[in-house]
């Protein structure tokens, strides 16, 4: 994403890379993994640069032995390069 170390010291992921669309749609699925829930949804993410990288993430509650809630796992693919040519496909559907 370009960031240091430095840059993300005493920050969250959320407030480096979500904007407040995202946060929102990612504190509804966080909802959802206290509840015990998996799941798949895609995300934007802002590089320092402020490129946007599409990602689908795979989320899912982890639980401990004694069947309490102590966390999320969650897997990142990045999609970006699909998005932009689906993009482009769009554009040009609708462009001559």
């Amino acid at each position: 994403t370009g960031y240091c170390r430095d840059d993300l010291l005493g920050r969250t992921i959320y407030d480096v890379l979500f904007d407040e669309n995202e946060r929102r749609l990612i504190e509804g699925f966080k909802d959802k993994r206290l509840q015990g829930e998996s799941g798949n949804y895609e995300l934007r993410l802002r590089k320092k640069s402020g490129e946007l990288l599409y990602m689908i993430v795979g989320g899912a509650p982890v639980i401990n032995a004694a069947g309490e809630f102590i966390g999320t796992m969650g897997v990142f693919t990045d999609i970006t390069e699909r998005k932009r040519i689906e993009e482009q496909m769009i554009h040009d559907a609708f462009h001559d």
